[in-house]
């Protein structure tokens, strides 16, 4: 699976490229800013749905929780 890095992906994307959920998602992204991560967000939309940068999304992960991901 390739991951397109360069966009903002809506957190129902993201859960099924981590094979999460959008809430964890969500607090996922919540956790790596407030522990100092630069992670680009948007609202997307009427209803504001949250977009998330893709690339740094990623980078964030690795950093924080290795090559596992969000599973350890």
């Amino acid at each position: 699976m390739t991951y397109p890095e360069s966009e903002y992906l809506s957190c129902i994307t993201l859960a099924r490229m981590y094979d999460s959920s959008r809430d964890e998602i969500k607090e996922t992204v919540i956790e790596l800013k407030a522990k100092g991560h630069v992670i680009d967000t948007l609202n997307w939309g009427k209803q504001g749905k949250l977009k998330v940068h893709g690339k740094q999304f990623r980078t964030a992960l690795l950093r924080e929780y290795g090559e596992g991901g969000m599973s350890k």
